[in-house]
Formats: C-alpha cells, structure tokens, sequence
C-alpha cells in the first residue's frame, strides 16, 4: 500500500559500520541507527522496519542474544547479522537463532549492497500483487474521470485553448466553433471578449501567486527539536485546527522531500477506523490545515494532493531544524575523518546547539514520531560523546562533566561514560566524586543490565581509590 523507502533498523556502536552503510544504503533507503538493543527492541511495535542489521558486539550484550530475541518477537522481519570473527560456529550459530545473511565485519560495500538488495527485492516480491490492484483500481477510476472531462470540457476551457492556439492574439473568427451546438455558437459572440480579459486577469493571477511563493523560500521555517514550531512569514503559527491537525502537519513537514500516499496518513492517524471513515477525517484535518497557511499566506498553496498523494508544494523551500542538524552532523564526521576531531569539534558543538530538546516532545504519544526521536536522540548522545572526549584530552574537564551527565541523563548505562566522568572529577582534584561515579556505575548496570562492570572500569576504579592513577594530561 506505500511507496516509501524500505526501513533499514541497524543495531551497531561501531563508527565505521554506520560510515559505511550510511553512504552505502542511506540515499535510497531510510537508515535508523541505534547503539545498543536495550532502546531498539519496542521499536518495530510502532514504526513499520523491513530489515534489521545487528552487530555480534554491542554494548552491555551479546549480538547473537540480541539476534534471538528479535526473531522470537518479530519473527517476519529479516534480520541481517555482522560477524567480526566469522567462524564456522558463530555463522552456523548465527543462522540457527534466525539469521537471512551474515556478512563478515568490517563491512565491504559491495557484498552490503548486494546482500541488501537481495533481501529488500524478496521483500517486495510479496508486496507486488497487493500493490498492483491498487494500481489498477486507481487508473480505472482516473480513466473515467478523464472520459468525463472529454466529454464536457466547459466552455472556458474550449475558449482557452483557441486563445492559446492563437499565440494569445485576439481572434474575429468564431467559424472554428461552427461544429459546436448553436448555443454555444451564440454564447461564444457574446463572452468572447469577456473571455479575453478574464484570461489576462487570470494570467494576473499566476504571476501574483508565483511572486509570492518566491517570497516564501526564505520564509518557511520548521522546529522540531523540543515543541513543534512552524514560522510562515516572520510570524508563528500556532492555532492549529487541533492537536491531530497539528501532529499532521509536522509529519508532512517532516517529510517534505518525497510524496505521501494518503492511504499512509490514514493509516498512521486513523488506524482503527475503517477506510471511509479515516478518508473523511483526512479530509477534514487537512482542510482545517489549509485554511490556517491560507490566513496566513492567502495566495499560496501549501499542500498539494496528485496522484493519491500528498506533498508539499516543492516551489516553496522549507528549512528545518532536524535537516540542519543532521546535515552539519555529517559534516563534523567528515571533518573528523579526513583532520581529525580537533579540527571538527567546533561543527559538532554546532549540531548540539541545534539539539534544543527531543524530538517533537510535545507529541510524545503519537506512535509515528518514537523511532525518529529515538534515532536523533543517539545522533545527538555521539555528538555529545565526541565534545566531551575532545574537552577531555583539552584539559576542559569542568566543561566534559556538564556533557556527560547530559549523557547519562538520557542513557544511564554508558560505562565508557562513566570512566570519563571519573577521570575529569579526579583531575580536577574531587576524587571522592569520582569513587561516587563508579559505584553508581556499579548500581545501575545491576539494576539495567543485570552485568558487573568491565575490568578496565574496575582497573580504573582501584587506581582511584589508591590516589596512584596516572594522567596523561
């Protein structure tokens, strides 16, 4: 029913794994990253994922644990494994707990990309027959709506098309609407210069309405980090028809680069409702939308409906907070791989001013925006994870703490986080404090995780406790 790009879930810590497959799968399909399987498992319960990748290493557990318990719960998605030492055991293990392919690590693109089509191909195979009765039902539907404009056409429309035959020049010869019924004979000689004019004015209109989405393209702005915000002309809007309508907008906002089938919308809005039913309330919602851009903006035309989809009008450009974001993000990587993370820290403490809080958490409950706000939640923890490691080798340690309690605010269970915290505290003379951090470590990986912490952790924590660490910087 939708012709979205397929959603790939990849469950990997690994840098240079996301690299790679980022550049390898990321233009044509829709790539959500997560470190670690604690926050990715109750993901496929509310966004539709066609293929999952998972790491044999993960952090706190064990890929292949991990790899089982996917397959148990969501037995119809694939399941793509990485194996660092592909040993005959550990392939053959990982197909007994459910695997469709397992590729050696680090990744080569080719066999990344070849695997992946493969798999994503079969996945449409079994949508093809579905997907083609809709085809058909629509194009029958739109090929009697088409016999019907032929047959009528209208007046104006026929006059139109004789001034544009005419390269716009007026015509005294009405001897080409001879074949016409003499009604309309008549009622030519009597609107024909009525017609001329009201193309001009109509004309006029075109011009006006394409001067003002041209003064729109710097104009339009989209928040989505913390509450949704839209600005349309230097102004907010913010009396949305209500707060389905609000949460619709911002989806189609948020995907403003491609087309939405409306069956989609109604199936991530209305889902319980039957077909009828959620067309009608569509409907509604998005007349309610368009009175609100239009009160705003009363020549422009925001949401455009074709071919049973939806979409933005692309005349008009959109910035958006969560593109920015992720674009300057991309940019910090590339930076840090070619000169190094000195060099990209500053694009990294960029992308966090962004980062003003969650992803629209004033619609905390619509089931469509948890996987995106889980998936720019561990972008952002990377970025403050790369800040806090460079203030730490900068000597900035005061500045490194603040950044990661902002971490273990969001994911507790960062032990390698928890290592940094003890160092800054103890560089910075409060070894009592860094103690405090280890044996908070030590709680809360029980509590979560039901492990101990690792031996460099505990390594770390002795040296501490003897006042014997040390330091490099």
């Amino acid at each position: 029913m939708s012709t979205r790009p397929p959603t790939i879930l990849v469950i990997d810590p690994d840098q240079e794994s996301y690299n790679t497959i980022e550049s390898v799968l990321g233009i044509q399909n829709r790539v959500l990253f997560v470190p670690n399987g604690r926050t990715a498992f109750d993901l496929p319960q509310t966004q539709s994922i066609d293929l999952i990748f998972i790491s044999q290493v993960l952090n706190g557990s064990q890929g292949i644990t991990l790899l089982e318990s996917f397959k148990k719960e969501y037995p119809s998605i694939p399941i793509i494994f990485f194996v660092e030492n592909p040993t005959a055991d550990a392939i053959l293990s990982a197909f007994r707990s459910g695997a469709r392919e397992v590729i050696k690590k680090p990744l080569d693109e080719r066999e990344l990309l070849d695997t992946t089509h493969k798999i994503i191909a079969l996945i449409a195979d079994h949508k093809t027959k579905r997907k083609k009765n809709r085809l058909k039902k629509r194009n029958n539907h739109l090929s009697e709506t088409h016999v019907f404009q032929g047959n009528g056409g209208g007046l104006f429309k026929r006059i139109f098309q004789k001034f544009n035959h005419n390269g716009g020049k007026k015509s005294n010869d009405i001897g080409e609407f001879q074949n016409e019924p003499h009604t309309v004979v008549e009622e030519v000689k009597k609107q024909k210069l009525v017609s001329e004019t009201t193309v001009d004015i109509e004309r006029q209109k075109i011009s006006l309405r394409i001067e003002e989405i041209k003064s729109l393209s710097e104009l339009v702005q989209a928040f989505f980090f913390g509450n949704f915000r839209f600005r349309l002309k230097d102004q907010v809007i913010d009396n949305w028809p209500s707060k389905k309508g609000k949460s619709l907008f911002a989806y189609i906002l948020f995907h403003h680069e491609r087309r939405i089938y409306r069956d989609i919308l109604m199936d991530t809005f209305w889902p319980k409702t039957n077909p009828d039913s959620a067309r009608n309330s569509l409907n509604v919602a998005l007349h309610s939308i368009r009175r609100v851009l239009q009160a705003a903006s009363p020549a422009s035309e925001f949401i455009i409906f074709k071919d049973e989809c939806y979409y933005l009008n692309p005349q008009v450009e959109i910035w958006s907070d969560v593109d920015d974001f992720r674009k300057i993000w991309r940019n910090a990587q590339n930076i840090e791989l070619n000169k190094g993370l000195s060099s990209a820290v500053s694009e990294y403490e960029r992308a966090a001013q962004i980062y003003r809080g969650e992803f629209l958490e004033d619609e905390i409950y619509d089931s469509w925006s948890a996987l995106d706000r889980e998936n720019l939640k561990e972008i952002y923890l990377v970025i403050l994870d790369k800040i806090s490691e460079f203030y730490v080798l900068s000597k900035k340690h005061s500045e490194a703490i603040g950044l990661c309690e902002k971490i273990l605010e969001k994911d507790n269970c960062r032990e390698d986080i928890y290592r940094r915290l003890m160092l800054a505290y103890y560089r910075i003379g409060q070894r009592d404090k860094a103690i405090k951090q280890f044996q908070k470590c030590v709680e809360v990986l029980k509590d979560e995780l039901e492990v101990k912490p690792s031996s460099e952790t505990i390594h770390l924590f002795e040296q501490l406790k003897r006042d014997s660490l040390i330091t490099k910087n």
